[in-house]
């Protein structure tokens, strides 16, 4: 194939890097860093629900499990995301009945 025609293997050959090729453009991390403020972007922050009252502590638990509930239900094609479907399985999580 002289003709000047480009073939899929000359694509593949041109897309490969050599291994002599640009170094990685990530940056490393220094160990001697401040961790001052490190975590005001962190989103997994833990919190210490004792110092709450019973009532947020019911609402918090009442919330991961709707949320875990509600990430379930759109995973699935089969099972239609409606609020009874919702709530009947949050109060079967959480034991109690949810007054709505």
């Amino acid at each position: 194939m002289s003709d000047g025609a480009e073939t899929s293997t000359d694509r593949r050959q041109r897309g490969k890097r050599s291994v002599s090729g640009p170094k990685s453009k990530r940056r490393k991390l220094n160990d001697d860093t401040s961790q001052e403020g490190a975590d005001s972007n962190d989103s997994s922050t833990e919190v210490d629900i004792s110092t709450w009252s019973q009532d947020f502590r019911k609402l918090d638990q009442v919330f991961k499990s709707l949320n875990t509930v509600y990430t379930f239900c759109c995973t699935r094609k089969h099972l239609p995301t409606t609020f009874e479907n919702l709530k009947s399985s949050v109060e079967n999580l959480i034991k109690r009945y949810i007054p709505l």
